[in-house]
This record gives structure tokens, sequence and C-alpha cells, in this order.
């Protein structure tokens, strides 16, 4: 049974002026149990559910923890037990601006009072590079330091998990207190609204067939890939981008674009097998109006944004920072003047997202005037 399990993380950062920096760190283990989730299927079955919770807290920033969980505490270490599942190692570093502070840092928060967790917070100092769960020793701990032990260790584990995840559950419900729609949301997403882009591509094709246009298909390379357009006269006034498969066929589409009449873009979206949705509307002098960069489980840790544009720039971004779709932080520049008002909490009866009656006149969509993010009270 393997007893150790290497974890990389660290941030990626777009900026030129960066440098690594990595270091193995071990685990604390206050029981000294075995583990790892390389020992075999029941600690893996066990893992997938501990990730479902992690994964769910990776895209949060400290200040969620802390509204979520309080202030960290400092744990005394015999109380807790790692679980089985976790590494007994982590790979810690990754890239850091030169010349930027280091507040990498760990703490500890309490889900409730059977389970804790080490949050190991990154260069940044804000948002998690890895996520450590210690279930609370009580009499029904089972020391894992033999194989006949297993399945009464996991058990315990297991129930001590869900009932981090219920308390998480329930901090969530009181203090965020809505969710998306997904009825809603479902409606929303259909047709050219869709986010799947073989389904947009069709419902692109029925709607320009039945505005009467005319399609015409080019290669554009041996591989395979294409470009659709949709005609009216001499006019094209819908244009789809379709990647090829290597083998000289049409593969997926990944760049949807409608036109006016006059030749200037109307709206324009991405949607790749490995990047997230964008789209962008765009006034009838070519200039961005509005634009949504949607989350998509195919680029995770991808931050949903709504942005409105003036003369080019942006005046208002707002963002999901904690990946539940809804926005929560706000930037504003006023007039798209230098001197933003960078990263403040949103509410969001205050969102335009969410509310688009609050949006002024000027940067409204003028054919979606109620295009929202469907949301709703989290169900007691």
């Amino acid at each position: 049974m393997g007893r150790s399990r290497l974890i990389a993380f660290g941030a990626l950062c777009l900026l030129s002026a960066a440098a690594s920096a990595e270091g193995i760190m071990p685990v604390s283990n206050p029981q000294s149990d075995w583990g790892g989730r390389s020992g075999g299927p029941k600690i893996q079955g066990l893992g997938v559910e501990a990730d479902a919770l992690r994964n769910r807290m990776m895209r949060w920033r400290e200040r969620d923890f802390r509204a979520l969980f309080g202030e960290p505490f400092k744990p005394v270490e015999k109380e807790y037990a790692l679980m089985t599942t976790e590494p007994r190692w982590l790979i810690t570093g990754g890239v850091r601006v030169i010349g930027a502070p280091d507040k990498s840092h760990t703490a500890s928060y309490r889900l409730g009072t059977g389970v804790r967790i080490d949050v190991s917070f990154g260069a940044d100092g804000d948002r998690p590079g890895y996520i450590v769960f210690y279930p609370k020793v009580d009499d029904g701990f089972v020391r894992f330091d033999r194989h006949d032990r297993l399945e009464r260790r996991i058990t315990w584990e297991r129930a001590a998990l869900w009932k981090a995840v219920r308390h998480t559950d329930d901090r969530w419900r009181e203090v965020v207190g809505w969710e998306i729609d997904p009825v809603r949301a479902g409606e929303l997403a259909r047709g050219l609204d869709t986010l799947d882009p073989a389904e947009k591509l069709k419902a692109t094709a029925e709607w320009a067939e039945k505005q009467g246009m005319r399609l015409n298909t080019h290669s554009t390379s041996p591989k395979g890939d294409t470009l659709r357009r949709w005609y009216r006269g001499g006019k094209v006034l819908v244009e789809v981008q379709c990647d090829g498969d290597g083998h000289g066929n049409e593969g997926a589409p990944h760049t949807f674009t409608l036109y006016r009449a006059n030749g200037s873009r109307l709206r324009h979206e991405s949607a790749g097998p490995h990047t997230p949705s964008e789209v962008t509307w765009y006034r009838a002098d070519d200039s961005p109006l509005r634009s949504e960069l949607r989350h998509t489980d195919r680029v995770p840790g991808c931050e949903a944004t709504w942005c409105w544009f003036v003369d080019g720039r942006v005046v208002r971004l707002e963002k999901d920072t904690n990946g539940d779709g809804i926005p929560d932080e706000l930037t504003e520049r006023p007039g798209g003047k230098e001197g933003e008002v960078p990263g403040q909490p949103l509410v969001i009866e205050k969102s335009w997202a969410v509310h688009p009656e609050l949006i002024p006149a000027d940067l409204r969509l003028p054919d979606q005037t109620d295009r929202r993010v469907p949301v709703r009270r989290i169900a007691e």
C-alpha cells in the first residue's frame, strides 16, 4: 500500500517577469496513519467524494473561507487525523512575479465540529493552492495502522465528510443565499445561446435558413478547417469557423459571428473544446457594447465576467470569483477613464448582469433587453 502521494500545485501568471520556485513540504499526519489514494479502490472512491468538496472550495478566495467558516484557528494537532485520501507530501511553489511580495500561507478553518481544513494559499495570499481535510478524533475514531482496519476507518471518515458537506451547504445558504436557477438557465441556454458548439451550429444553420440566407462552405486548410458563410444577396450576415479533424474533414465549430447589413458585427462568440465561451455584442459603428465570458468545465478555474464598454473601454466589470455563476465583485472605470475603482464586493441586488433593468439605456442590448443571469433563493 502506498504511503505517500505528491500533489503539485501553483498559480499561472500571464506576466513575462516571473520566476519559479518549488519545494517539497510534508503534510501534517498527527496519528501517523497509513494512506494515500494509491492505496486501493476503496480509498480512491472516498477520495472522489472529498475532491467534490475540495474542487468547489478551490474556486474561492480567502474572504470566502472567512465569511463561511470564521477566522482561522490554531489547531491542536493530536485532536485531528489526516484523511486516508489525502497526500502525505505537497510540492509547493509555482510561477511568481519577480519583485512582488510572496503572501503564501496556510490557514486552518473549522467545518462545523467534525472536520478542519488546512488551506494552502498561493503567492498572492488569496487563492488556494491546495486544501487538506482532517476529521476530528472522537470516540468512534479508528487508527489506520493495519490493513484490516481500513473498512471501519473509511466509514468513520465518510460520516465526518458528509457532516462537513452539510455544514458547508448550510453556511453557503446563510451567507450567500442565492444560486443559479437551473430550470430558467436551461430555458435561456437554447438555440443561438446554447453553450454547446455543435448545438449552436445546428441552431445557427436553422435560423439562417428560416431567414432565407444562402450557405457557402469554404475549406481553409488541408486538415479540414472550414468557413461557413450565409449570404443574403451579396452580403455575409453569418459566419462560422470550424476546426478540421486532421484528416480533411470538418470538425468542431469554435467561432460564430453575426453581421449587420452594413457589414458591422452584431455579435461574435468563441466556444472551442478547450476554451471558455466568450460572447461580445457590438454597436452599429463596430465598437463593443457588452461582453460575457462564461465559465465552463472545459476550463477549470476560469472566472465568469460581464463587461460593458464605452468608446472601446470597459466602464463596468462584474466578476464571479467563487465559481457559483453569479457575479460577486465589481470593478468600475467611470467614463472609461484611468483610475478604476477595483475589486469591490457586489451585492446581487446591484448587479447589472442579474438585474438588466439597472443598465443605462445606452448600454443595453437592443434585441435582448431582458438578458440576465437567472437566480433563485437557495431552498431551506
